[in-house]
This record gives C-alpha cells, sequence and structure tokens, in this order.
C-alpha cells in the first residue's frame, strides 16, 4: 500500500463470520453473516480497526460487531462472504461482497448467487459507503464468481462476474457529484465461453488486457480427468483464449503417471539426443519385472537405466539417449498365474526420435523367467526400396536373410494414415491364407512382409536373379 504511508506497514483483512450454532444437525454449515474489516500491524502484530483504534488479540464478536464491522447483513437466508479486496488508489480498503443462498444443510449443494455487491471505506467521511447492488438474480441457481479488474488503478474498480459459461464485464465510476459508486455492464468486454461452466478460476500477479482471469473448466473425457484436471483459459478484451493442445508437451500426463520427479521431465530432449520411448503392451498373465539400458562405452557396457514398472499394464517410459550411443534393451518377464499350461505372450515396443524401432510379441512360458533383448544404435540414413508391383515377385535387392524379430509393414489405415507394424516371427505363426494375403500387401514403403520375412513369404531371390541385378 505505497499510496497510504501511514499504512504501508499494514495488512487488510475482510471477514464474514461464520455462525455454526445454526441447529443443522451440528454440521459445519453455510451460514456466514456480516462483513468485518481489520488492519494487522506487520511491524508489532497488533490489531486496528479502519478508524486506527487497536484492538484485542483475539477478538471477541462483541468486539467485533462494536469496532470493526462494515456491512451488517442480518439473518433472512442470504449469507454472505468476501470475494476480493484490496487498497484503492487513495490507500483506502475496498471489498466485493458475494450473496448466497444455500437450501441444504452441512456442505450439500452448491451455493446459490444472488448478488454481488461493493462498498469501499470514504476517507473523506470517515464512513463506508453503503454496499452497492452490481449483479443481481432473480432466479438464482448457479454458483458465481466475482473479482476485481486490477489492471488499472480507478476511483471505482470494474469487477468480473462469471455466470455459467459467460464472465460478464462492469465498469465502475462515480456519480457525478462525485460522491456514490456505480457500475455499468461493458458488452464488449463481457463474453459467452464455447465450455459448459467454470468451476474456479484465478488471479493474475501481473494482469493485462488480454489476459485478466485464468478461467478454469473442467475437462471432458475420463473419470480421472474430469474429477482431477480441468481446462486452462485466460479471460481479457478478446475473450477466453485456450492453451492450444497440440503445442502442449504431455508434461501433466507424464507427471501423473510418474512414481518419481526424475520421471517428470519436459518432452523435449537436449541436443544431439534423441528420445526413446519404452511401451509395454498389456499382456494376459505376463509380469514384466524390469527392464534395463545398457550403453557400451569403452568396449564394455554399462547400466543406465533400471526401471521396474507399476501397476498393470500397459506401461510407457521415457527417457532421451545420445544419438551416438550403441544400446542394449534387455526386459526380464514371467508368468503371473502358473495354473494355465499354455504359453503366454507379451509385447514391447521402442521408439527412439520418433521411428519404430522393434515391435515384438515375445513368449512365456510357464516356468521360469524369460530375458528379452533388442541392441539399436543410430543407423546412417539410406533410401530403401522402392517396388511398385502388387505381386509376390522376388526383390532382387540383398540376399535371403530373415531376422525373426524383424518388423514388417502389416496395415496402414485409411482414416488416420497410422501404419501397423508386425514381426516376421509373428507371421510364421498366422493361418496359411492370412499369411498369403500379408506377403501380398505392397504400400511402396519397402518394409511389407515380401521385403523383410523373404523366407516365410518365399520370396528369396535366386542366385542368377542376385547376380544378374549387381550385373
Amino acid at each position: 500500500n505505497e499510496q497510504a504511508t501511514k499504512k504501508k506497514d499494514r495488512i487488510g483483512c475482510f471477514a464474514s463470520w461464520h455462525n455454526h450454532q445454526v441447529g443443522w444437525t451440528g454440521s459445519h454449515g453455510p451460514d456466514r453473516r456480516n462483513i468485518y474489516y481489520i488492519e494487522i500491524e506487520t511491524s508489532t502484530g497488533n490489531f486496528y480497526n479502519i478508524h486506527n483504534k487497536q484492538l484485542n488479540s483475539p477478538i471477541t464478536f462483541e468486539e467485533a460487531n462494536s469496532d470493526a464491522l462494515v456491512y451488517e447483513s442480518g439473518y433472512n437466508g442470504i449469507f454472505v462472504e468476501p470475494t476480493d479486496a484490496r487498497f484503492n488508489k487513495h490507500g483506502d480498503p475496498e471489498v466485493l461482497i458475494h450473496q448466497y443462498i444455500n437450501p441444504f444443510n452441512g456442505w450439500v449443494g452448491p451455493r446459490k448467487t444472488t448478488n454481488f455487491i461493493y462498498t469501499a471505506f470514504n476517507s473523506n467521511t470517515s464512513e463506508w459507503y453503503i454496499p452497492i447492488p452490481i449483479l443481481e438474480d432473480d432466479d438464482p441457481g448457479l454458483t458465481s464468481l466475482g473479482a476485481f479488474d486490477k489492471t488499472k488503478e480507478k476511483d471505482v474498480p470494474a469487477v468480473m462476474v462469471s455466470r455459467g459459461s459467460s464472465v460478464d464485464y462492469f465498469d465502475g465510476s462515480k456519480s457525478s457529484t462525485g460522491s456514490i459508486p456505480s457500475f455499468t455492464k461493458n458488452n464488449e468486454k463481457s463474453f459467452e465461453a464455447e465450455f459448459k461452466e467454470f468451476k474456479g478460476w484465478l488471479d493474475i500477479r501481473n494482469p493485462h488486457k488480454d489476459g485478466r482471469l485464468m478461467v478454469l473448466d473442467s475437462l471432458r473425457g475420463t473419470e480421472i480427468s474430469e474429477e482431477y484436471y480441468m481446462g486452462i483459459h485466460l479471460y481479457g478484451d478478446g475473450g477466453f483464449v485456450e492453451r492450444n493442445s497440440n503445442e502442449s508437451s504431455g508434461l501433466w500426463k507424464k507427471c501423473w503417471e510418474a512414481t518419481t520427479d526424475d520421471e517428470c521431465f519436459v518432452e523435449t530432449c537436449p541436443m544431439n539426443e534423441k528420445l526413446l520411448k519404452v511401451v509395454l503392451n498389456s499382456a494376459f498373465d505376463v509380469e514384466v519385472l524390469m527392464f534395463k539400458i545398457f550403453e557400451r562405452q569403452d568396449g564394455k557396457w554399462d547400466q543406465i537405466l533400471k526401471k521396474k514398472p507399476r501397476g498393470e499394464l500397459p506401461f510407457s517410459y521415457e527417457t532421451c539417449l545420445s544419438v551416438s550411443g550403441d544400446f542394449n534393451f534387455i526386459l526380464k518377464a514371467r508368468r503371473s498365474n502358473e495354473i494355465d499350461d499354455s504359453t503366454s505372450f507379451g509385447e514391447y515396443k521402442l521408439i527412439w526420435g520418433g521411428d519404430m524401432l522393434v515391435e515384438k510379441e515375445y513368449p512365456v512360458p510357464k516356468e521360469g523367467n524369460v530375458k528379452e533383448g533388442f541392441r539399436f544404435e543410430q543407423k546412417p540414413s539410406s533410401p530403401g526400396p522402392s517396388p511398385s508391383s502388387t505381386s509376390m515377385a522376388p526383390s532382387f535387392q540383398g540376399d535371403c536373410s530373415q531376422n525373426g524379430n524383424s518388423r514388417f509393414l502389416y496395415a496402414v489405415k485409411e482414416n488416420t494414415g497410422e501404419k501397423i507394424w508386425r514381426t516376421c516371427n509373428r507371421l510364421t505363426g498366422w493361418t496359411e491364407k492370412k499369411k498369403e494375403n500379408a506377403c501380398r500387401r505392397d504400400y511402396g514403403n519397402g518394409s511389407e512382409a515380401k521385403f523383410m520375412c523373404r523366407t516365410t513369404c518365399g520370396t528369396c531371390p535366386s542366385v542368377a536373379q542376385r547376380m544378374g541385378s549387381v550385373m
């Protein structure tokens, strides 16, 4: 409070009387009456009223009514509470008061707004203004929020009030005689939002005309997202501005799923590193004990990561790895149910820098642990084959070696363009008809089954064909 030198050591405090003795099953009821004001001197801890009279600590109910009362609401079923307050440019305290009803006992049911009223201390008359109504609702049914516009210093502040999914903006002014505050709705600064209803809002420490408040609304989606997360918007002269979800780093999701602080980090990686994503898909009767990542340094393998998944699958984890490193991924799993004699199958995939390294389905027998491994490093980019034929004619590039862990392009979704990958091991176990269909497919990618799984598809080139391609 730099404007009022006499009060720069004071903290202003508005409060209401929370009456617990309302005869409602002895619960913590919504009965809030009257508005009081005191000042706390920070250097001494002493309490004072608006007229600089020192008060006792603690302040009794009787003393508050005689020396600190700003507005006496009485008891007529309408309750009051201060929602925003500040020292105005003259150094005098002013407050925005929420009037509401609650037809339910205790905390059950929302507070239904009937009005917002304003008052301030008039240092010229040494009295409080008679409270001025701002927004009166004849049919209360919603809980509204109210706050001062703190972007400007005026004799009477502008007020923002939420009503359902809108914000109404009221300019504050004084009458022509300069004595009585009044409020007029500013339609150009009042906006209707596209979302259903406000769940809350937050003041901004350094507000400006394009961002006076941070407005919160419920996210649509899963039960968890609706209960624990909120959408955030800026409200200002341009209306409501919502953050572009495409620009989100996904940090909130990482931190929500994190089991340690180290797992909560921004998705971008430092220069010369790429993001590795480990995905463990859900599998029947398979428990992943842990996975590790080793890096080859100075001729030996050093463990750089050890992770034990928590909770049920699916599970994902991300970390940044050097683009020049040589890495080995090791996974250990076992059966979670040993009653069934059949073999279960787990599945994992590694995505590095947005490129799929491997998507593998691995067998997990009834007894014992299973160890899976995959070695990877950054490879120089080179053009791949670009077949155009849709036949099963053999490719003349390379020999007939086949790695069962190699993945092939199985399908491309028409609506999204998403690529679906499978492994040669998986292809081998398919029925002949399904295998034949997979081996005939061609998307002009060079990674289809007939090029990656030559032995299974029967597309191995003859010796003469391989020599002819060289000649």
